[in-house]
């Protein structure tokens, strides 16, 4: 196997690696694979080079071309990069390239004809919208001639890359409700993410989100107001650590979104408050179902 956790690919270096289980404590091999951005682009490379890393051979001679080769029609649709056939787990794109792919735009896009590869790890839903702009810009400005230095333009792009960031939602940091709902607790109805009460706490640079989920205890989750705060993982939820932010966006709503920062996902909750009644609005910015939750409504305890 190429991957082992806490080992690597020889000299290439590909570590920190989580993969998902079977009970029996074996690989799913079809999915549930996280790796760093950095570390697609290695395992691409490493094709590239057919299976050949820093002169040692790493793959068998032959491997890449098997594996990466169509061995089953998946489509006729000559504009999908959907139907251009099935390897060894790899697609087969248009412009003679291939990929290997996760859910939700995971990308590692290998290009033959270009000596490129790709790798995109992402959060959406339209996969083929990132080919499309794959097609469109990347190989569009690719050549065969070298590219002249040029500094200026390598400072710009450099300076644009560190600007990078995602930030939290805007709104305000505080509301008439902040202290009224301070310290509350609401028993929720029954609902589908399975919990049973929350409650708030707001202080002057946070909010401190506490759930309590059927058969599994309370989630405290501490939310920067108006900023990020980061969270321990939570052996319940999506692997990986959480970014928390909670902002009012109404004098009676309070959305807190939580972001896990190893995954593709971020989750809103739009919290609103009637009185001794709260209504609770949550989504997903991706996912193999609906983004949206049944709305959640709830009562002050003790009402």
């Amino acid at each position: 196997m190429l991957f082992r956790k806490g080992g690597g690919i020889h000299t290439g270096r590909i570590c920190r690696i989580t993969w998902e289980c079977c009970p029996m404590g074996i690989n799913c091999g079809g999915w549930g694979l996280s790796i760093r951005t950095e570390d697609i682009a290695r395992f691409g490379q490493l094709y590239l080079q057919d299976g050949i890393w820093k002169g040692a051979r790493v793959l068998p001679e032959g491997w890449v071309q098997e594996a990466t080769r169509s061995h089953i029609s998946n489509g006729e649709d000559p504009g999908s990069d959907w139907s251009r056939g099935y390897g060894y787990q790899f697609w087969r794109c248009r412009h003679n390239a291939y990929r290997g792919d996760g859910a939700f735009g995971q990308f590692c896009i290998v290009m033959p004809d270009q000596n490129a590869v790709i790798a995109i790890t992402s959060g959406l839903d339209d996969m083929q919208s990132v080919l499309e702009s794959v097609w469109r810009h990347l190989l569009s400005a690719m050549g065969d001639a070298e590219l002249p230095e040029n500094p200026p333009v390598c400072a710009t792009l450099q300076k644009f890359l560190r600007s990078l960031a995602l930030f939290p939602p805007k709104g305000r940091n505080s509301s008439p409700q902040t202290l009224d709902r301070t310290g509350k607790s609401y028993v929720l109805e029954e609902n589908e993410p399975g919990w049973e009460r929350i409650s708030f706490e707001f202080l002057a640079e946070r909010c401190n989100l506490r759930l309590r989920e059927k058969g599994k205890g309370i989630v405290e989750i501490h939310c920067g107001t108006g900023d990020w705060m980061e969270n321990p993982e939570h052996a319940d939820w999506l692997p990986g650590k959480i970014m928390a932010s909670s902002v009012w966006t109404e004098d009676v709503v309070c959305q807190i979104t939580l972001r896990f920062i190893e995954t593709p996902f971020y989750f809103t909750l739009r919290c609103s408050f009637d009185g001794e009644d709260i209504r609770i609005s949550a989504s997903r910015n991706a996912s193999f179902g609906p983004r949206e939750i049944p709305v959640i409504h709830g009562s002050m305890a003790g009402v």
